[in-house]
């Protein structure tokens, strides 16, 4: 058996190797193989403890402790052996937490594997995911305290995350200058694995091999999420049905959406029907719809059909017959429907067919990860808070799209409305209004963890992301008031910065509580505050009542907080306002 030690290098045993470095940019090689640091030849020689007879080939990437791997050192390393060594085993003692070319560094693992060269490589020891352990083509190394002997370890399976544990508990060790030194920690298990690997026929398959040394089995299985969510159907020219709140945002924003809207729609209940858009939203928007009876549809305008929320109408109606006859409609003319609601739970008599259903997402849920292991995030994410809900948080987070988009700037997007994936947002995690989650707790930051990765995976420059309704709980007298989803979602997506959206009639002390505890429970910035312009009035009859803030007083409901909060304050929707919070982004990501 050959191995090759990819590490510190390696001093006092009779090895060959290759030193790879930067000079003026460049990658470099020479033979100074010796290690300075210690920890490659513990390595090598508990490798060599399994197997006496196996011979080493080093691979030298740095000469400190402190110098991080470098992940383009790492794949150069991985192609010269493909090219160049005749080899059986890879040890890794290492690990990267974050990788900026994570194509090519699971392209160079899938290609040594498929030549019969495998990587044994350990997991971080501060427990985040690493790469290349997590691949499928490695085998992902983590320690176990059940493993009290070097030949202990417990297999866990191909395809999981963490392939075997070993022992990684404090043991003596072999190091440079005639030294013994007291270790721990994942790189030793890594190399307690490679040795037994060594040990391997080579006509024996190598997870039935692991499986017949292991101590015992552990059942773990790799984090199952939900599919990715990118709809089959490909929307051109949609039809909205019903208006409400939901579908506010695609009639504000038609020019984030990849498709046209051609069509506005509502139930023979509304008084909306004959109306149009802007009377309706009392706005003016570049497009003006009249809304139309559904049942007088011109199905030739639209492919789709995007269904809101519907299950209050057909509650008050009691009509199920008439919603009935809606959806044998849209079916009978072969739509797709994209749908806020789960119908086939609705009306269970209809056979649907050409349906996405936003609820199916959250069906079945199952995240498991191995010792709790989550990804690092290594892009800049900016997070919408508010302090109760209908701020216009999520209309905040299109308004900063839009803009980012525009100066050329990539935005990743984990969207927390139903609506989020028509307008090409990465990721979904509906926790709002009649969501069907049922996981909690670990899982749900585990979930939200995944998530942000798989954006980060697209490499974008910013990810964008808001949470749902308020941040902190406004009493302890009831169960409604604690706000356990909302810190479950910020613990998943850990924000660098924050804006928090305000209403003007929010008592500022509550505000000072609330900034304090965002800043403190995930180490992020509040940057601004943004005023949703309402404001609470009470009418002739002493009843209290929610008006727009008129003009002349944005000023001097900016001051107020301004001055109070000593955080620069903006009006929801206002240009200037709006340009001038999206470049304090800019220029706080820029800094940091």
């Amino acid at each position: 058996m050959k191995v090759v030690l990819i590490d510190s290098g390696c001093s006092g045993l009779d090895v060959e190797g290759i030193h790879f470095f930067y000079k003026n940019g460049q990658i470099c090689s020479d033979n100074d193989i010796d290690d300075r640091i210690g920890h490659g030849t513990a390595i090598a020689n508990i490798i060599n403890q399994h197997n006496n007879s196996v011979e080493i080939f080093v691979i030298k990437l740095f000469d400190s402790e402190e110098t991080p791997v470098d992940e383009n050192l790492l794949i150069h390393s991985f192609e010269y052996v493909l090219n160049n060594v005749k080899c059986d085993i890879i040890n890794l003692s290492l690990g990267i937490r974050t990788c900026e070319n994570e194509i090519a560094l699971k392209n160079a693992c899938d290609n040594l594997w498929n030549k019969g060269i495998m990587i044994v490589s350990a997991f971080d020891n501060e427990g985040a995911v690493s790469f290349p352990a997590m691949y499928e083509n490695v085998i992902g190394v983590l320690s176990s305290e059940k493993c009290t002997g070097i030949d202990d370890i417990r297999f866990v399976g191909k395809g999981s995350c963490v392939n075997v544990y070993a022992c990684g508990r404090l043991q003596r060790v072999k190091w440079i200058n005639n030294l013994q030194k007291m270790v721990q920690g994942n790189s030793f298990s890594c190399a307690h694995v490679t040795g037994i690997l060594s040990l391997r026929g080579e006509n024996k398959d190598v997870w039935e091999y692991l499986q017949s040394v292991s101590v015992d089995n552990v059942k773990y299985d790799l984090c199952t999420l939900p599919p990715v969510n990118d709809a089959e159907m490909k929307i051109e020219r949609a039809a909205i049905f019903p208006l409400n709140k939901e579908m506010h945002s695609l009639i504000s924003f038609q020019d984030l959406l990849p498709f046209e809207i051609s069509a506005v729609y509502d139930t023979k209940y509304s008084f909306a029907v004959g109306m149009t858009t802007n009377q309706y939203f009392r706005r003016e928007y570049d497009k003006n719809y009249k809304i139309l009876h559904v049942l007088s549809a011109e199905w030739d305008q639209f492919d789709t059909i995007i269904v809101g929320h519907i299950g209050k109408i057909l509650e008050q109606t009691k009509n199920r017959e008439y919603f009935v006859e809606i959806f044998s409609e849209i079916i009978g003319h072969n739509k797709y429907i994209y749908a806020l609601d789960d119908l086939e739970i609705l009306f269970p008599e209809i056979e649907f067919h050409n349906l996405f259903s936003i609820k199916h997402i959250n069906d079945n849920i199952d995240v498991t990860l191995p010792s709790g292991m989550l990804y690092c995030q290594p892009k800049p994410v900016l997070e919408v808070c508010g302090t109760s809900s209908k701020q216009g948080k999520f209309t905040l987070q299109l308004i900063l799209r839009r803009l980012f988009l525009k100066e050329g700037y990539t935005v990743g997007q984990l969207g927390t409305e139903p609506t989020s994936l028509l307008f090409g947002m990465d990721e979904m995690y509906d926790f709002g209004y009649e969501n069907n989650i049922s996981i909690d707790g670990y899982q749900v930051t585990a979930l939200l963890n995944q998530k942000m990765y798989r954006i980060s995976k697209k490499s974008p420059d910013i990810i964008i992301t808001g949470a749902q309704g308020n941040v902190l709980m406004e009493n302890t007298f009831n169960l409604k008031y604690y706000t356990f989803s909302q810190i479950e979602f910020l613990l998943g997506t850990l924000p660098d910065a924050i804006v928090l959206c305000i209403n003007t009639f929010d008592d500022i002390e509550e505000i000072k509580r609330k900034v304090l505890f965002l800043e403190s429970i995930v180490s992020a910035k509040v940057i601004a505050l943004v005023i949703f312009p309402t404001k609470i009035v009470e009418d002739k009859y002493g009843n209290l009542k929610m008006i727009p803030l008129e003009k002349e007083e944005f000023s001097s409901q900016k001051e107020i907080f301004s001055c109070s909060l000593e955080k620069k304050t903006y009006i929801l929707g206002e240009e200037d306002d709006m340009l001038e919070l999206y470049n304090k982004i800019v220029d706080f990501f820029s800094v940091s």
